[in-house]
């Protein structure tokens, strides 16, 4: 599964990539979930914190913010999304590049590259899959897909999960059960009963918390201190 956004304000337009988006990344055998927006002030009021994107499709001339300034915002919350210009226009493909765009498509050329930038984006998109995680609230269905990178810790309270990231956390009513056995490859250490912690956000262990480089202070019981000073030495001296 592709977690797609377009920015696009010709409604035309808009209809017509989406669809054939949508059936080039099908041909390539992978589901395109694709949100649409008509302007990049539509887009930032619903992006959440912690909500994870594999590829931006954006016009650059749109009324109000146009593509660039966008681009600029989204660096800052995700500096590794892949960036897709579609634009009438030449004269913008020197100046897309301090946003460092994965492409620059021609929207009168766009049936023509389409094979070619959907089979490039997932190769891309693929090699860094692995780092990804998706967690289904049962409830709603609703699906969060977080970057393990930016992952600090998970909270259980009661019924619901806190999702700390670096950018902000999320609340995901998911047993703490099932988000702990997705995160089990990763490993992640359980600090608390109610606590697992990103051993790369770590920064001392304590006799009764765990600091993290954020300067969060997470609990740690008593009788895991041992354990998750074994478990830390012991993965540092792995990915070392």
């Amino acid at each position: 599964m592709v977690q797609a956004v377009l920015i696009e304000d010709d409604e035309p337009t808009r209809s017509f990539m989406s669809k054939h988006l949508a059936s080039e990344f099908a041909n390539n055998n992978e589901r395109l979930v694709l949100e649409t927006h008509e302007n990049g002030t539509s887009f930032l009021k619903t992006l959440g914190d912690s909500y994870h994107y594999d590829v931006l499709f954006l016009d650059i001339e749109m009324p109000g913010m146009d593509g660039l300034t966008l681009a600029r915002k989204i660096r800052v919350s995700m500096p590794h999304v892949l960036l897709v210009f579609v634009s009438g226009r030449d004269q913008y493909v020197f100046k897309s590049f301090e946003v460092k765009p994965f492409r620059f498509i021609r929207k009168q050329e766009f049936l023509d590259q389409l094979p070619d930038l959907v089979d490039s984006l997932l190769r891309e998109i693929r090699s860094n899959s692995k780092r990804i995680i998706y967690l289904t609230e049962p409830g709603t269905g609703d699906i969060y897909s977080f970057d393990v990178a930016s992952l600090q810790y998970v909270e259980a309270r009661r019924k619901e999960c806190r999702v700390a990231t670096d950018m902000g956390a999320t609340m995901i009513r998911c047993p703490f059960r099932a988000i702990a056995e997705q995160l089990e490859p990763w490993r992640f250490i359980q600090c608390h009963r109610s606590y697992l912690v990103n051993w790369r956000a770590i920064y001392r262990i304590g006799r009764s918390e765990v600091l993290l480089a954020s300067g969060e202070s997470i609990p740690l019981s008593r009788g895991l201190r041992e354990r998750v000073h074994k478990e830390f030495i012991h993965v540092i001296e792995e990915e070392s």
